[in-house]
C-alpha cells in the first residue's frame, strides 16, 4: 500500500496512520494541480520493517516465491532484480482490511495460479479469498466471506489455505471462527465441512492444512488447542490423532510419510502410529515454530524458536541431520543489505523457514522485520542476506518535510523512524536514534521550529510502557 505524499515547499505534510501498513511515496507537485493525475510516484526506500508471516516456494518453477505479511499485503520475488513485487497495492485504502494476510496457497500443478485469504481483523468486517491465474498480477474475488485476522494471534503459525496436489480443484481453508471450508471447483463455490469435529481455541481456529504429496486422500488439519486431525478420504471424514500435541504451530511431512510438528512444548514426530518427543535439549525455551524438511534428504530438518528474542550472537535456528534424534544450534553470518537493520533482527520472532525445492542447500527465512536467504545452509556458518527492495511495510505515524535541511523525516511504528536526507531512493543509514540514542520503539510525532527549521523535537516511546520527548 502507498501513502500518496506530495511535497509543497515550506509546508509540513503530516499523516497519522495507526493501523495501515504503508509504503511512503513522494513527488514534487504544484499545489494548484490535482495530486491524483499526471504524476509518477516512486517509493521512498526504507527496507522492510514489517512482519512477514510466511513464505511459499513453488515446486515446479525455480525462484518463484511469495510472502504474506500481517498488515502489508502479499509480494512475489523478482529474482533477477533481487526485489519483491507488491501484489495487492491495487486494493486501495477503502479495502484496507484486505491487507491482512491470513493465508496463501500455491497450485502445485500450475505455477500461474495462487490463492490468498485476506482480512486484517476479525472485528473489522468480513475477509475473503482471492484467486489469480497470472501470478498475482490481477485478482478475482471468490464467493466466500468470513472473519479473518491476518494481524491477530498466531498469525505467524501454520498455513490455513491448501490446494490438493492430486486434484487442483480441491481446496481447504481453515478459519479462525467458522470451522473448516472446502471447494471442489477451484474456488468457485465453498461449503463448510460439517464432518470436521475439531474444537480449536477461539479466535485462533484451524491454523494449518497439510496435504500428503505421496498418498492421495491424506490430509491433516491443525485445530489449535485441540490437536491434529487426519482424513484419508480428502476431507469427507476426519478423526483426531490420539495423543497429538494440542498447541501446534506448524506441520511438515517428509518423503517417507513421517509427520513432524512444532508446538509450544517442543518438537514432535508421528511415525507408525506413535508420537515421539524430539525437542532439542539444553535450550533457552521449549516453544518452537518454523519447520522445514529438506526435499532431498528426509533426515535433514530445520526448526526455529517461536516468538523468542535473544542476544545478537545467539542462534535461533536448529538443525538435525538424523531425523530429529540430535540437534545443533546453527551458527550464522549476516550479509545485511539494509544498513539500519541491527544484527539482532535476524530470526527475531521468526515465522517460517523453508528449504528451496529447486536449489539444493538454499533456505529462506521470514521474521518480524523481513526476509532472509542463505545460499548454502550446509556450510558451518551459513551467510544470510536480507533482500528488502520492494518490501516496504512500515506504519507511518508522522511525515514532515521542513523548508531547510532534510527533504523528509518519518516517525514509524516498531522501527522508530528515519531522517531520509535528500536521497529518497536510498535506504537510510540509521534510525532516528542513531548510534547514540535515545532509541524509541516508535516515534509518534515530529515538529520543527518555524524560525529555525533545523531545530526539531519528537515524541517517542515503547508501546505500552512510556512516552518521552527528545
Amino acid at each position: 500500500m502507498s501513502i500518496r505524499l506530495f511535497h509543497i515547499p515550506l509546508r509540513i505534510i503530516r499523516f497519522s496512520m495507526l493501523t495501515l501498513a504503508t509504503t511512503v511515496a513522494l513527488t514534487t507537485v504544484k499545489p494548484t494541480r490535482s495530486i491524483t493525475s499526471g504524476y509518477q510516484w516512486n517509493h521512498v526506500s526504507i527496507g522492510g520493517g514489517g512482519y512477514v508471516t510466511n513464505i511459499y516456494l513453488h515446486p515446479l518453477e525455480r525462484n518463484l516465491a511469495y510472502i504474506r505479511t500481517d498488515i502489508g499485503g502479499f509480494y512475489r520475488w523478482n529474482s533477477p532484480e533481487k526485489k519483491w513485487i507488491p501484489l495487492t497495492d491495487s486494493f486501495g485504502s477503502d479495502k484496507s482490511n484486505y491487507y491482512g494476510g491470513e493465508g496463501l496457497a500455491l497450485d502445485p500443478n500450475n505455477p500461474n495460479v495462487i490463492y490468498i485469504a485476506t482480512g486484517k481483523y476479525t472485528g473489522a468486517g468480513l475477509g475473503t479469498i482471492f484467486k489469480s491465474t497470472n501470478k498475482g498480477q490481477t485478482w478475482s474475488k471468490l464467493n466466500i466471506d468470513l472473519p479473518m485476522g491476518g494481524n491477530e494471534t498466531k498469525r505467524w503459525a501454520g498455513e490455513r489455505l491448501g490446494v490438493n496436489p492430486f486434484n487442483s480443484n480441491i481446496i481447504f481453508f481453515g478459519s479462525r471462527l467458522d470451522g473448516l471450508w472446502k471447494s471442489v471447483n477451484a474456488g468457485q463455490t465453498w461449503k463448510k465441512v460439517s464432518s470436521f469435529s475439531g474444537k480449536p481455541n477461539a479466535y485462533i481456529g484451524i491454523v494449518g492444512i497439510l496435504f500428503s504429496k505421496k498418498n492421495a486422500g491424506l490430509v491433516y488439519a491443525n485445530a489449535y488447542g485441540d490437536g491434529i486431525y487426519k482424513s484419508t478420504d480428502t476431507g469427507v471424514t476426519w478423526s483426531r490423532i490420539a495423543k497429538s500435541p494440542s498447541k501446534v504451530n506448524r506441520m511438515a511431512l517428509n518423503n517417507n510419510g513421517v509427520l513432524y510438528v512444532t508446538h509450544t512444548s517442543g518438537v514432535s514426530k508421528y511415525a507408525n502410529g506413535t508420537w515421539s518427543n524430539i525437542t532439542p535439549t539444553n535450550i533457552k525455551t521449549i516453544s518452537f515454530n518454523g519447520l522445514s524438511i529438506d526435499p532431498n534428504n528426509s533426515n535433514h530438518i530445520l526448526v526455529t524458536y517461536d516468538q523468542y528474542h535473544e542476544s545478537t550472537n545467539y542462534s535461533r535456528v536448529f538443525q538435525s541431520t538424523d531425523g530429529g534424534t540430535t540437534w545443533q544450534q546453527k551458527s550464522h553470518s549476516l550479509n545485511p543489505q539494509v544498513p539500519w537493520w541491527p544484527n539482532w533482527y535476524f530470526a527475531s520472532a521468526a515465522s517460517a523457514i523453508e528449504f528451496d525445492p529447486n536449489i539444493a542447500g538454499k533456505v529462506w527465512l521470514t521474521d518480524w522485520f523481513g526476509t532472509w536467504q542463505a545460499d548454502n545452509i550446509n556450510a558451518n556458518k551459513p551467510i544470510w542476506s536480507n533482500y528488502e527492495k520492494g518490501h516496504e511495510q512500515t506504519v507511518a505515524f508522522e511525515l514532515i518535510s521542513p523548508p531547510k535541511g532534510s527533504l523528509l523525516l518519518s516517525g514509524m511504528a516498531d522501527v522508530e523512524g528515519f531522517n531520509h536526507g535528500q536521497k529518497l531512493d536510498t535506504y537510510p543509514s540509521t534510525q532516528l536514534g542513531g548510534s547514540n540514542g535515545p532509541w524509541f520503539q516508535e516515534t509518534y510525532s515530529i515538529a520543527y521550529s518555524e524560525k529555525d527549521p533545523l531545530r526539531m523535537v519528537r515524541v517517542g516511546g515503547h508501546r505500552g510502557f512510556n512516552t518521552e520527548w527528545h
